[in-house]
């Protein structure tokens, strides 16, 4: 969870107190496979993000979700963002997803 807030709220701030823009472009692709959720918060999944057969960006969350689980971090190159009054979202659904250090 440290990762994700560091870099939604975080990095953004220090950006801004050094005076550069502290907007991030924001990327979408679609689900690969569907998702469900039990609270009402926002959650950051681990997911890999590639391009695919169709030129559209495909993102699959990894196995490894807790937060103890660093292999799903090194396994990662993006995190999906479900917002906290999505439930269920089916493969298809295009989210928002953030891509990690080094993807682009």
């Amino acid at each position: 969870s440290s990762l994700p807030t560091f870099l939604t709220l975080v990095q953004p701030g220090l950006m801004a107190m050094q005076g550069a823009d502290a907007a991030r472009e924001k990327w979408h692709a679609r689900l690969a496979m569907p998702i469900r959720k039990k609270h009402h918060r926002t959650e950051f999944l681990r997911a890999r993000v590639e391009c695919g057969a169709d030129g559209r960006l495909l993102s699959t969350p990894v196995e490894q979700q807790g937060s103890g689980m660093l292999r799903g971090v090194v396994e990662a190159n993006c995190f999906i963002v479900i917002a906290e009054a999505a439930r269920e979202l089916g493969a298809g659904d295009v989210v928002e997803v953030i891509p990690l250090p080094g993807l682009c």
